[in-house]
């Protein structure tokens, strides 16, 4: 994995994002996974596990190491299911709303490279759980993000795009939510 470039491309997309989307343009589907969205799932999943073990305030090291890891599996598979489930609710709603048919590698970009914000916070509130509320706040500015990127990708009346957009952004941002209340509430249901 280049991270080198990974971090130019997180830089690129916050600073400049129209340039950013010009330039993912090209990709593959394969591509924006393995070079976007899986080292930033593996460093979001480190930097929880790493925060919640050491700042667990458990007796028994065992304990300590089972709530890190258990955290850890339901921000993997919250993140990992976000992405999927923003993409199926998004192409949806595009097809049923209004009639624009989005295919997968389409939406996977779009939704795969405005996930940058939430896996920031992610990182950011693993290791400092203080940030979080400054971090929530970060969340907006995917908002801008994707108004940037969806005209590039998705051929739309004009006066569909802050729909469009906002229904991007709705997904994106409550997606892994769902997921980790519902995974969070069968874990604790199977302990």
């Amino acid at each position: 994995m280049d991270y080198k470039n990974l971090f130019k491309r997180i830089l690129l997309l916050l600073t400049k994002p129209i340039q950013a989307w010009k330039e993912i343009k090209s990709e593959g589907k394969q591509e924006v996974l393995t070079s976007f969205v899986y080292p930033l799932l593996a460093i979001s999943s480190l930097s929880v596990f790493l925060g919640r073990l050491f700042s667990s305030d458990a007796e028994k090291a065992y304990g300590v190491f089972q709530d890190a890891l258990t955290y850890c599996c339901t921000i993997i598979i919250a993140l990992f299911g976000g992405v999927y489930l923003s993409c199926f609710i998004v192409e949806k709603i595009l097809s049923n709303a209004f009639s624009i048919e989005v295919d997968r590698t389409i939406s996977l970009k779009l939704i795969g490279y405005s996930f940058v914000l939430i896996f920031l916070q992610t990182i950011i509130v693993g290791v400092l759980p203080e940030l979080r509320l400054i971090a929530y706040m970060m969340q907006f500015y995917a908002v801008y993000i994707l108004w940037e990127g969806i005209p590039l990708y998705i051929k739309h009346k004009e006066e569909l795009r802050l729909k469009i957009t906002l229904i991007f952004f709705f997904s994106i941002f409550f997606a892994p939510i769902l997921i980790q209340l519902v995974f969070g509430k069968l874990m604790n249901f199977m302990n």
